[in-house]
C-alpha cells in the first residue's frame, strides 16, 4: 500500500510543482551563478 501512496503522492505533485517558483528563482546567488555558464 505504501506503493499506492507513492503514486498518488506522485500524482498529486505533477499538478503542484508547475505551479511553484523553482527554488533557484528565489536564490539569486545561484541565479548569477548559473549565468556565469550561459556567458
Amino acid at each position: 500500500s505504501s506503493n499506492r501512496k507513492r503514486e498518488a503522492i506522485e500524482k498529486a505533485s505533477s499538478h503542484i510543482v508547475p505551479e511553484e517558483r523553482p527554488e533557484w528563482e528565489e536564490n539569486t546567488s545561484l541565479k548569477e551563478w548559473l549565468k556565469g555558464f550561459k556567458e
